[in-house]
Order: structure tokens, then C-alpha cells, then sequence
């Protein structure tokens, strides 16, 4: 059965920009705030940010599209 996000939940959000000496490919964990017929509203965590939301987010499970969310790799 698939995930199915809700208010809680932790996700993985790939930014559409990133800060200066960052690598291109950072993700940042979000906590999602909200679920909408638009998307997720997401509080997203960043060591050198105060958190942000972030609203209407769409899934990408893929994780190559920026400004998008997927669920988080589980390692055994």
C-alpha cells in the first residue's frame, strides 16, 4: 500500500535554488503542515535558515524535479 502524507509526517524536499556552497543536489527534511487539493504546505528545516513554509509543494517520488517532495530512502 502506498504512503499517504499527512500533517506530521516527515519528508524530503529538493529546494529550486540553493545557497552559495551548497551542493546542486541538497535535499532539506520538511515536516508537512498541511495537506491540500494544491499539495502539501511544508515547514522545512535548514541549519542556516530559520525554518520556512513552503506551500502547494507536488510529489515527485523521482526527487529530480526542484521544488518538489518525496518520501525519505529507508535504509535498512
Amino acid at each position: 500500500m502506498p504512503q499517504k502524507p499527512t500533517v506530521g509526517r516527515t519528508v524530503r524536499w529538493v529546494p529550486p535554488t540553493t545557497l552559495p556552497g551548497e551542493p546542486k543536489d541538497a535535499h532539506r527534511a520538511a515536516t508537512v503542515a498541511e495537506v491540500t487539493p494544491e499539495g502539501l504546505t511544508l515547514f522545512v528545516m535548514h541549519p542556516s535558515v530559520p525554518g520556512s513554509y513552503v506551500y502547494g509543494v507536488q510529489e515527485d517520488q523521482s526527487a529530480a524535479t526542484k521544488g518538489t517532495w518525496h518520501w525519505s530512502a529507508r535504509e535498512e
